[in-house]
């Protein structure tokens, strides 16, 4: 494959990637309201299914076609959707929030992992663009992870219960 092919690709994945991004952004918008968040599930979704479309059409664009990889990659894919969809049927809709928790922790989690991959991964040393993306990823991926895991870690099984009275005991 001719490096204007691979450069070609890569502009256009890039734009794919940014398309996603938006969607992502797009989904979370409309997941303000309870009347519209199943469209941001469905938008956010497709942002994603987008995305790893993309991913394995670079994958293979590029030649790097190593079969380990796209059997982890694979694997990974269906370990993710069964756990998110068993765990969203499964959950009350008063432990919603440390579900969300959860996600966002593992999300961050990726995302460093993810960054630090591309900084260990780069053959000789790696630019300036690449460290500070990277960086950056690594920062905000960590802090995520951090941050969301402490909710979900302090996660009461029982809630007090709490009683209002409007009006006086005999």
């Amino acid at each position: 494959m001719t490096s204007a092919t691979v450069g070609a690709i890569d502009i256009v994945a890039w734009f794919v990637y940014l398309f996603s991004a938006v969607l992502f952004v797009v989904g979370l918008h409309f997941m303000n309201s309870p009347k519209t968040a199943r469209k941001g599930n469905q938008i956010s979704a497709f942002g994603m299914v987008v995305a790893v479309l993309m991913a394995f059409i670079v994958l293979f664009a590029k030649g790097f076609v190593n079969i380990v990889a796209v059997v982890v990659l694979v694997v990974g894919i269906l370990i993710g959707a069964v756990a998110g969809v068993v765990s969203a049927k499964k959950v009350k809709m008063t432990d919603m929030p440390q579900l969300v928790s959860v996600f966002n922790t593992v999300g961050g989690g990726a995302a460093a992992l993810v960054a630090l991959n591309d900084i260990l991964t780069k053959e000789g040393t790696p630019d300036i663009v690449v460290l500070i993306t990277a960086g950056l990823g690594i920062l905000i991926g960590s802090v995520t992870f951090t941050g969301s895991r402490s909710p979900s870690a302090a996660r009461s099984t029982e809630r007090p219960s709490c009683r209002v009275s409007s009006g006086s005991r005999s």
